[in-house]
């Protein structure tokens, strides 16, 4: 799939998203525009569907499926076999980190809003929708990162770790699970479709990157040790963007008071990332 440029510095989103444009642009109001963002009819679909799916991904959901589906699925052939060179666009993390902030916080946000109504069959039907499609992103998302073997997409541990920060404990609070392991690299669906997994298992394998190798991180020398020892030992490529937000969620995950992050405070953590320049071989 080609891969676009990302929307951080006012260029055009698809038609009909201003909204999302307009929260975008002031990342550090992002939670300001949710209730706006939210009132989006969530039966209104969008034709994009990169993976098979339970039920359909409505409008909100599935624009930032769309929109991050360059960052979380594997793209480009691993950096040891393209001399280090993984071909990603400028402003990688910066794009991911915009829109994986806007999914978590919208998630965070819906489940504050069910719980003020006794119970969720009381609740508006269009938030329950939201409530349970912004989810299936985020499980796609987690099952990329976390439960389909070594050497994911760079972006989906990044994503992933910024998800925990805006929205680990309204999952924790509504008990998420989900179903569905080990996403083929290269073709749509599951190897293991069936296979559950839920919050606790989410939680465990967040806490067990701290074992992901942290002297890998330049593609460059893995991708020439590769090619100097015959090819016959792989070199997981970690980014120091993703141990940098994997390090932040663990902590987070490892406090007995856990807190959703607000947009605002994301951005603060984030704001060396945001202001970064582009660098080859880290995104």
């Amino acid at each position: 799939m080609p891969r676009r440029p990302p929307p951080s510095l006012n260029l055009p989103l698809p038609a009909g998203d201003a909204l999302i444009k307009r929260a975008l642009t002031s990342p550090a109001n992002i939670d300001g525009h949710l209730p706006e963002l939210l009132t989006i009819n969530p039966s209104i679909f969008m034709s994009y569907q990169p993976e098979p799916s339970p039920t359909k991904v409505p409008c909100l959901a599935s624009h930032l499926l769309y929109e991050l589906y360059d960052y979380i699925r594997r793209g480009v052939t691993p950096e040891l076999q393209w001399d280090g060179d993984p071909s990603r666009p400028p402003l990688y993390y910066q794009a991911a980190l915009l829109y994986s902030t806007l999914l978590g916080r919208a998630y965070a946000i819906t489940q504050e809003k069910l719980a003020e109504y006794p119970s969720k069959k009381s609740a508006p039907g269009t938030l329950c929708k939201h409530s349970e499609q912004l989810w299936w992103v985020m499980s796609y998302t987690f099952i990329l990162a976390f439960f389909s073997g070594p050497d994911p997409e760079p972006g989906a541990r990044y994503c992933a770790a910024i998800l925990l920060l805006c929205a680990g404990n309204a999952m924790e609070k509504a008990a998420v699970k989900s179903k569905g392991k080990n996403v083929s690299p290269w073709y749509p669906g599951y190897a293991d479709p069936e296979e559950k997994w839920d919050w606790w298992d989410l939680k465990r394998a967040a806490m067990e990157t701290k074992e992901l190798p942290k002297d890998q991180t330049d593609p460059a020398v893995l991708a020439k040790k590769y090619r100097l020892c015959g090819q016959k030992q792989w070199f997981e490529f970690v980014s120091r963007e993703e141990l940098d937000a994997l390090e932040k969620a663990r902590e987070k995950l490892g406090d007995m008071e856990l807190r959703d992050a607000t947009s605002g405070e994301v951005m603060e953590m984030f704001k060396g990332q945001l202001t970064a320049g582009w660098e080859p071989g880290r995104g």
